[in-house]
């Protein structure tokens, strides 16, 4: 709303108006927004759903008004952004997790003592780089569709969701020296075994509790990638 139009509106609320609908106006009603322009742009935004409402209001010649209550009152649409995920998974790669994780719980239920030799690592993160931004891959999607997903551009293991080191080790070592400048390699390694030598047991007794958690529900929440509780 402009300025103007802010102060107009004040006004008349404090000439004692109570109501918050614009006024009628004279001359003819809009005839854009009809079953068969709704239709038409239905049919439009389904096939290229990251087109914006400037480019669909000039294909289907109408004002951007008007097609932005079509897209968002007479179809249920919004614009969301793609979720990021690690990895855009294949079926077989979203098998094996849940196979992984049934074998796990399977022998930990016949060996509780198989979780004391459990021993985790990782590898250095390699960043490539992204054309595209987040929002520039946003698209629009009615309420019953399902969300878009986008890959990191990154060298990442398959299941980051599911390793110990990734959700639970290197986020609190990163989190700790965010925002630090160092000299040099040595310098990081004294301060990153410094940031481990903090940890203490109940930590990483929290942090496997976790993991018998995430385990149970990448079996039981279809195989995709979760967020973090």
């Amino acid at each position: 709303m402009s300025r103007s139009k802010t102060f107009e509106w004040h006004k008349r609320f404090i000439e004692g108006r109570e109501d918050i609908n614009d006024d009628s106006r004279a001359g003819r009603p809009s005839t854009s927004r009809n079953v068969e322009m709704v239709a038409k742009v239905q049919t439009i935004i389904r096939s290229d759903r990251r087109m914006t409402i400037k480019e669909l209001s000039s294909e289907c010649n109408i004002s951007i008004g008007s097609c932005q209550t079509i897209l968002t009152e007479d179809l249920g649409m919004r614009r969301v952004c793609a979720k990021m995920v690690p990895k855009l998974l294949s079926q077989d790669q979203k098998n094996h997790r849940i196979e992984v994780c049934q074998s796990l719980k399977e022998r930990i239920q016949n060996d509780p003592g198989f979780i004391k030799n459990v021993i985790t690592g990782d590898e250095t993160w390699i960043y490539g780089y992204d054309i595209e931004t987040k929002r520039q891959s946003s698209q629009w999607k009615s309420v019953t569709s399902p969300r878009p997903k986008k890959a990191r551009q990154l060298y990442l293991p398959y299941s980051p969701d599911l390793a110990p080191y990734d959700f639970f080790l290197f986020p609190k070592i990163k989190t700790d020296l965010k925002g630090q400048r160092f000299d040099d390699i040595e310098t990081i390694k004294k301060n990153a075994v410094d940031q481990l030598k903090q940890l203490k047991v109940e930590d990483f007794q929290h942090c496997f509790k976790k993991w018998q958690e995430r385990r149970n529900k990448c079996i039981t929440s279809g195989d995709e990638y979760f967020e973090a509780d």
